[in-house]
């Protein structure tokens, strides 16, 4: 019987092939998820199965430290540095990267903090609070310059960006299945042949209870963005563009890194004079957000390094919006509108 957390925004042949895993050996569904992200990167190399997000960045950081004398990390604020610093050994010292008014890495600071010689660099292809792309050829040829190894976290990407061809430059290429359309509590790592892990790790791979749904569901959901990711960009960032322009109509509300080139399914926005957090709140319970953690991405609005670093103290003004692929243009003008009427009614209050 499937497990009913696995049914939100998961599509029904995703939920078919999680219902054939229960008659499928669980080999058969490493392999298969294996096939599914070598189709997805288009590059030779090793899969592993983890845990999810948490266990990608530990399993990376803890490898580093290893097999390094002297481990040291550059990543930038777009990679969610909290989470990184949360898992990784004590004593492992950290550069933090700024980044510009467009949520872009400065390139004059990037390169100057690779002269500390960083034996890991963390990239992250699409910035999960923004949208924005980051060059990932130019930022890794350069850390690889200097000696580094290069870990991409891809799961903003996966599902509606091209991954083709992943750069020589990558050794190690992370994704979570929630962020490519699959079930919750699994994840993978693509990484290069010659690429070492720690020997200490246990990983999904020799669990005793070996999530065989969600590594299902997880390759399930690979295989159908492969087969619809080009029309899906294209009629997402349709909508997202319809979506942006209307909020912008809104007085009060800007579009936060807008000229950046951005993913098709995620917009943030600056909502001057209002605590977002009480937004996110309203907008959950009378059904415009459909994640039932609305709450945790106020939260993390609220304490994002990334936001505090774009707008200062107003950093508690903003909200990131991400797009179902389901949504329509037509369904946009009444999404707006609620925004609109909640934002414009917490204004009142605030006496604004």
């Amino acid at each position: 019987m499937i497990n009913l957390r696995y049914e939100r925004g998961v599509s029904q042949f995703i939920l078919d092939r999680v219902a054939y895993a229960e008659t499928k050996g669980d080999s058969g569904l490493l392999v298969e998820l294996a096939k599914q992200i070598g189709r997805l990167v288009n590059t030779p190399g090793g899969v592993m199965v983890t845990s999810g997000h948490a266990e990608n960045i530990s399993l990376v950081l803890h490898s580093a430290y290893y097999f390094n004398e002297k481990p040291r990390v550059l990543c930038s604020v777009l990679d969610d540095p909290a989470v990184f610093t949360g898992v990784a050994p004590p004593d492992m010292p950290f550069d933090l990267c700024p980044v510009d008014r467009n949520g872009q890495i400065v390139y004059a600071e990037y390169t100057k903090l690779l002269g500390n010689k960083p034996t890991l660099v963390i990239l992250t292809a699409v910035n999960d609070e923004t949208g924005v792309v980051s060059d990932i050829s130019k930022l890794a040829k350069l850390a690889k310059e200097a000696g580094a190894k290069v870990f991409l976290d891809a799961s903003g990407a996966a599902r509606f960006m091209k991954m083709d061809d992943i750069p020589d430059t990558v050794d190690i290429v992370a994704f979570d299945s929630p962020k490519v359309g699959g079930p919750s509590g699994v994840g993978a790592m693509w990484m290069r042949e010659d690429y070492e892990i720690a020997p200490f790790f246990v990983t999904m791979n020799t669990y005793d209870d070996f999530n065989a749904l969600g590594v299902a569901g997880m390759a399930a959901a690979i295989e159908e963005a492969c087969d619809s990711k080009h029309a899906l960009y294209f009629r997402t960032e349709e909508v997202r563009d319809a979506f942006d322009g209307y909020m912008k109509s809104i007085p009060g509300v800007t579009v936060n890194c807008e000229s950046a080139p951005r993913c098709c399914h995620i917009s943030s926005y600056n909502l001057e004079g209002v605590d977002t957090y009480i937004l996110y709140l309203v907008l959950y319970k009378i059904g415009i957000l459909v994640a039932y953690t609305a709450e945790g991405y106020a939260e993390t609005t609220l304490r994002s390094p990334l936001m505090t670093a774009l707008h200062g103290e107003d950093a508690r003004s903003n909200i990131t919006i991400k797009l179902s692929a389901g949504l329509t243009a037509e369904e946009v003008p009444y999404c707006v509108k609620t925004i609109r009427d909640c934002y414009e009614e917490l204004k009142n209050l605030n006496g604004e």
